[in-house]
């Protein structure tokens, strides 16, 4: 892979990226430069474990900047050969790599500079302000529409929740969810948009998403413009048109070249179906409007069904189902059975 076009990788734009303030361009170019060498990933590790030493939330210890030059100009000091017989070996598995001492003296030199760079993070921002916080939920089993601080849309699935600051200051516009939503982020290249689960992160610039983290795996549909997945120690971009898989027992992200956007139709009001078993089309009837249906007739739940709704009610929906496996008399009977809850009886396939 090359790297992003006119973005050089240097020790402040990797200290810009580990506080989460690249942009995904940037971002693109400083993953592609790891995956150019074992050096650079080397190098990257050694700058990630000095920066998350000096994250704020942790119980913070003001580096002796004085000090820490006094050691790196022993080590400089230090003789040392730069010769291939004098070099030393770092095991790594499955692949033998030859490092020079002098590699050594500058990864040494970076963990002083980056914990400079943290230690004026931590000063100049201060110990961590409380935010004001805003919370959001639909677990009485109802879809829910939030604009943001931002004026990004989000619309919620049944039992979720978004927390998020009331206002987004700072360099970021951080928010949390457990459950399901749709993003429609308002553009702003300055200030990323971040979305946390309790098992990855996405992060965007300005796009439109669905982020479903509601059992063991994570899933994030892109619909426009692009995004950035991660989970564990994995992290991938995502386009328009693509979907990205996290899974628990794997710690792998997949992904595919095909957005399933009957599942996003809680979000869209759209369902569109083509010779789909009526047993799949029940499931996305019940997310989209947050109902419960049970199929009493068996015989009906691999049977084709197809249409398109565009902004139906949910009545109009039940309605065309009725009529689309009513057939020889044996019609399709819809009984409400409870708030949001409705039993499927009897009916035919039409092509039996």
């Amino acid at each position: 892979m090359e790297n992003e076009p006119n973005i050089v990788v240097t020790d402040e734009l990797i200290a810009r990226y580990l506080a989460g303030e690249a942009d995904p361009m940037e971002a693109i170019a400083i993953d592609d430069w790891q995956e150019n060498s074992l050096e650079n990933q080397l190098y990257f590790q050694q700058m990630r474990a000095a920066w998350q030493a000096t994250r704020p939330e942790r119980n913070f210890v003001m580096p002796d900047i004085d000090q820490d030059w006094k050691l790196l100009d022993t080590l400089l000091d230090q003789p040392h050969d730069t010769s291939e017989t004098s070099s030393e070996r770092i095991p790594t598995p499955g692949v033998q790599k030859t490092v020079n001492s002098n590699w050594f003296l500058r990864v040494a030199a970076s963990m002083l500079i980056v914990l400079g760079i943290g230690a004026i993070f931590y000063w100049i921002g201060g110990k961590p302000r409380t935010r004001e916080m805003a919370s959001v939920s639909s677990h009485d089993a109802k879809i829910l529409e939030q604009r943001l601080p931002d004026n990004s849309h989000v619309v919620l699935s049944a039992h979720s929740t978004l927390t998020y600051a009331k206002n987004f200051e700072g360099d970021t516009r951080e928010v949390k969810l457990t459950g399901e939503a749709y993003f429609q982020v308002t553009p702003n290249k300055q200030k990323p948009f971040i979305i946390h689960t309790d098992k990855a992160e996405v992060k965007v610039v300005g796009t439109a998403f669905n982020v479903d983290a509601t059992g063991n795996a994570v899933v994030i549909s892109v619909t426009s413009g692009k995004v950035q997945f991660s989970a564990a120690d994995t992290s991938v971009y995502l386009v328009k048109g693509q979907t990205g898989t996290w899974q628990k027992n794997s710690r792998t992200i997949e992904v595919t070249s095909v957005v399933n956007t009957n599942a996003l139709g809680y979000a869209t009001h759209m369902l569109e179906f083509k010779e789909t078993p009526l047993k799949m089309v029940i499931s996305d009837i019940e997310k989209m409007y947050a109902c419960k249906i049970s199929l009493k007739n068996n015989n009906l739940a691999d049977c084709k069904f197809s249409s398109i709704f565009d902004n139906s009610s949910l009545d109009e929906v039940l309605g065309t189902l009725k009529e689309y496996y009513s057939n020889d008399n044996i019609n399709l009977e819809i009984i409400k059975v409870g708030p949001n809850e409705f039993s499927l009886e009897g009916g035919k396939c039409p092509y039996y």
